[in-house]
């Protein structure tokens, strides 16, 4: 899980970067790596957004801000959940509920956390299978791709290139692997390994013959073999 988290008080955001740290060490066998990023600048944690899956915002007693910051990010169409921090002393504001966000409170306490970590996590799971936006990244480019745009992903092995084709995109091609293919892809029913180390769309395709696969709009994949119709892992 990729979190961010952005405090204006350098002691609190240290203070949630132990504890975070904590809860990957004490967590990541039932969940898997927790990923943790700390802003004190708004306009850094801004242009980032769009990588976490989930957000912890603390201004110090500041709750006007903090849901301002959460509109932004709903705004920017960033993917990830919003929790907003909040002293304990403090009354839940009606707000919270109306802006859609969870809520932490101050002091961090370890259990508490945790639960709530694993509530997020559990959350972000079940959205994965409905998602339709992903993260293609490349070294020096990413895009943000609507599954069904994608036609689609072979690798070279010859350049070790990773290709996605779209329907109305250009391609996109980065240095990669296989793997890279069935991590973005491989979760989703629609997306086939269909010949060596080429994932497609199955609502492209309009025929697949011994010869090859013809797709919408008149593209063909065509197999070089019968032998080297491989599937590779997925």
């Amino acid at each position: 899980m990729y979190i961010a988290v952005i405090a204006d008080n350098i002691a609190e955001r240290k203070q949630t970067e132990r504890m975070l740290s904590r809860a990957n060490l004490a967590l990541s066998g039932e969940l898997g790596t927790l990923y943790i990023d700390s802003y004190g600048d708004e306009d850094a944690f801004m242009h980032a957004c769009m990588k976490y899956e989930w957000f912890i915002i603390d201004f110090d007693h500041d709750y006007k801000h903090s849901l301002a910051v959460a509109d932004k990010l709903k705004d920017s169409a960033a993917p990830g959940l919003i929790a907003i921090c909040k002293y304990e002393e403090d009354p839940f504001l009606h707000e919270f509920a109306e802006h859609n966000v969870y809520t932490l409170e101050k002091p961090l306490r370890t259990e508490p956390l945790h639960q709530m970590i694993r509530e997020i996590h559990t959350i972000i799971e079940k959205q994965k299978a409905s998602r339709t936006i992903l993260e293609i990244r490349g070294k020096s480019e990413t895009r943000y791709i609507d599954k069904n745009e994608i036609v689609y992903a072979r690798y070279d092995e010859k350049t070790h290139m990773v290709d996605y084709h779209f329907h109305t995109q250009p391609p996109f091609s980065f240095v990669g692997t296989p793997e890279d293919i069935c991590k973005l892809l491989g979760d989703f029913d629609e997306f086939r390994v269909m010949m060596k180390n080429t994932m497609v769309n199955t609502n492209y395709i309009v025929s697949d013959t011994k010869k090859g696969i013809r797709l919408l709009g008149g593209e063909t994949l065509e197999y070089p073999s019968l032998l080297t119709r491989i599937f590779f892992s997925h």
